[in-house]
């Protein structure tokens, strides 16, 4: 049985706007399981990338709280903040963020490396990866050599390099025709269910959306299951 590897509970956010306080977030509850692709569409301004950050453990929520495999997150400090980022959270955004003078490979290696892993091991897995994303024969180009749908496929091989237990990803397909952001989506599919891994995809992509395993909508603040 997939067990909840994301767990938000009762999270609320808001940002002051002048004399007044803008409330994005109400009391949004949201469970996601390993091997589950979530979709979260809403409206532009909808807070989307508000709620994928405070998931991410990014930015800190007014109220509520946020478990990682069970574990609750409320009361660490910054750097047990910042460890469960690097070994449970895995990041996709719209624009790739590739290290331009990087190969893809050594892409995925860097993350690999920040964990201590040996070079050898950390360009096997960089391999693995590269091979299930049909990049294989595109290890030793960097960014500027690559389309935009290979780069955003080397920044999801990058963001699942170190195994994590919860992939977010902010419209990864945002910037692709719709055959590039077909195969993309294809290839994440894959990848998420063969690592157990849970993910939450922002997307504006309704074709997109109604492929994943389930869909909740961001709408005034509130979450509802699509």
């Amino acid at each position: 049985m997939n067990k909840t590897v994301l767990e938000l509970r009762g999270i609320a956010q808001a940002f002051d706007q002048g004399d007044t306080s803008l409330e994005v977030l109400r009391s949004i509850n949201l469970n996601v399981k390993s091997g589950e692709i979530v979709a979260l569409v809403g409206p532009s301004g909808s807070g989307k990338s508000t709620l994928l950050q405070i998931a991410g453990l990014l930015e800190r929520a007014l109220f509520g709280e946020i478990f990682i495999r069970g574990q609750s997150t409320k009361n660490l400090n910054d750097d047990s903040l910042t460890e469960i980022r690097r070994n449970e959270i895995g990041f996709v955004y719209q624009y790739h963020h590739l290290l331009a003078e990087f190969s893809a490979r050594e892409n995925i290696i860097v993350p690999q490396k920040i964990m201590r892993i040996d070079k050898e091991t950390a360009s096997k897995r960089a391999d693995i990866l590269l091979d299930i994303m049909g990049l294989s024969d595109r290890a030793d180009h960097r960014p500027a050599k690559l389309s935009g749908g290979e780069q955003q496929r080397v920044a999801i091989a990058r963001a699942l390099a170190n195994n994590p237990t919860v992939l977010l990803a902010d419209e990864p397909t945002g910037n692709l025709d719709s055959n590039s952001a077909d195969v993309v989506f294809q290839l994440l599919s894959q990848l998420v269910q063969n690592s157990d891994v849970g993910a939450l995809i922002a997307t504006h992509n309704s074709v997109l959306a109604s492929r994943m395993d389930r869909v909740v909508c961001l709408e005034g603040g509130l979450l509802i299951d699509g």
